[in-house]
């Protein structure tokens, strides 16, 4: 067989997935190869997408960005998870300076205008029937979080959201400084929902 695409996983019996997928170049080398793993290692991240493979995805981030990896890979792109994107073990420094580890130093989410983002977006928002979403970035520099993509919100929103810091009252400011996923339930009342009343999930990476 000559698959288009695989998706393989690390921690495989007998035969571990980045072993295997040297062994898959050799016999077909057209093959697309999609790791979707459990393991959040950027060392075993880097050993993967060093035997070619197209991309990397974590399987707590599969629900939505297995489509959209999928969909790169088939266009002769690369995917690398979000959750890994401000560490991407591609471009990452080893010399310990923080210059491997800004959000834009990753050639998927190179910048604002990137084609990718808005793609990744209009994904998800298909992906889970939504009526607003967007995608903001991490910013080193400023240390602020600013909008790359945005389907649905109004201009106040926009304006309000469009740069995000640590002392800002809402549910991306708050995600930021503790570094986890937040859910606002209640939009009336939550102090997180910020002026606009819309459902708001954010989340970054540790």
């Amino acid at each position: 067989m000559q698959p288009d695409l695989i998706l393989l996983d690390i921690g495989l019996p007998t035969l571990n997935g980045i072993e295997a997928a040297k062994r898959i170049h050799q016999v077909s080398p057209r093959s697309k190869i999609l790791f979707v793993s459990e393991n959040r290692s950027l060392d075993t991240a880097e050993e993967a997408l060093s035997t070619g493979a197209g991309g990397y995805i974590l399987k707590s981030d599969a629900a939505s960005e297995l489509w959209p990896a999928v969909k790169a890979l088939l266009e002769g792109k690369r995917f690398v998870s979000a959750s890994l994107s401000g560490h991407d073990p591609l471009t990452r420094d080893t010399g310990g300076s923080d210059s491997g580890k800004r959000i834009d130093d990753n050639p998927y989410f190179r910048s604002a205008e990137s084609a990718a983002i808005s793609e990744f977006l209009a994904s998800v928002i298909e992906a889970t029937a939504a009526d607003f979403g967007n995608v903001q970035l991490f910013d080193s520099t400023d240390r602020v979080l600013r909008i790359a993509a945005q389907h649905g919100f109004e201009r106040e929103l926009l304006n309000y959201f469009d740069t995000v810091d640590c002392k800002n009252d809402c549910a991306c400011s708050v995600a930021m400084n503790e570094r986890s996923r937040i859910v606002v339930t209640d939009v009336a009342a939550d102090r997180c929902a910020g002026p606009v009343k819309t459902v708001q999930e954010c989340r970054l990476p540790t």
